[in-house]
């Protein structure tokens, strides 16, 4: 099913399950910011695009299985700071450095809020579920959820680290959907990752709405203005 038709059955969906970062709130400039700003209070050269990349490469070794949530924060760090000798512990104790500084710079999307708040009416009177289904870790992401405004009451967080398989391991979709009593097919995941959020969901039986904000994917929203009830 493409993004047009899951569109266009939208209200059938009993599961409506949003990814995080990169859909709900702007993930990419608060890494950046947090990334300079926890170097410079270390002393040391800011390169956010160094970090992002690491972080990228990380974090999808996390969904591959290939490290825990933890061990790829902690890898992130030693990799980034040039310091592979580091103890967990300081591994860890400095990730929670840059994590503060990356909260301090989440912000959400403009569409966000009314989009949750369509889809949270929806759900009221058509016992459906709103869930958030993200590759992070539930206690961050619920943070972020607070800290940005959006954590409308019903909304269930459904997190990687604690679910115990990360998007696109096809149990992870089972294992959303079942968390909240339904099917993969009767759950719709919106998204921004093509690989996470679209063609993994998809190959399970998941139907999936693919946003690409830059807008120059055709069979995409570029917002998530278009996600009616």
């Amino acid at each position: 099913m493409t993004t047009a038709r899951a569109l266009e059955q939208l209200p059938a969906f009993r599961g409506i399950l949003f990814d995080l970062d990169g859909t709900l709130v702007d993930h990419a400039t608060a890494g950046w910011v947090g990334a300079e700003k926890f170097a410079l209070e270390l002393g040391a050269t800011p390169d956010p695009q160094r970090w992002m990349d690491i972080e990228a490469k990380w974090f999808e070794a996390f969904e591959r299985g290939e490290v825990s949530h933890a061990g790829q924060r902690r890898e992130r760090v030693r990799e980034y700071l040039d310091r592979p000798g580091l103890s967990d512990e300081e591994a860890m104790a400095l990730f929670d450095v840059y994590r503060r500084h990356y909260a301090d710079a989440w912000r959400r999307y403009d569409d966000a809020l009314p989009a949750l708040q369509r889809a949270c009416a929806f759900a009221r009177t058509a016992s459906a579920t709103v869930a958030v289904f993200t590759n992070g870790a539930e206690d961050l992401q619920n943070d972020k959820l607070v800290r940005t405004g959006l954590n409308l009451e019903g909304i269930v967080m459904i997190a990687a680290a604690e679910l115990g398989a990360a998007k696109p391991q096809p149990e992870s979709y089972e294992k959303a959907s079942a968390l909240i009593n339904l099917e993969v097919s009767e759950c719709v995941l919106i998204g921004d990752n093509p690989v996470n959020d679209i063609s993994g969901a998809r190959a399970v039986g998941m139907q999936a709405i693919y946003l690409d904000r830059t807008g120059q994917t055709p069979d995409a929203i570029a917002t998530l203005d278009p996600l009616r009830w």
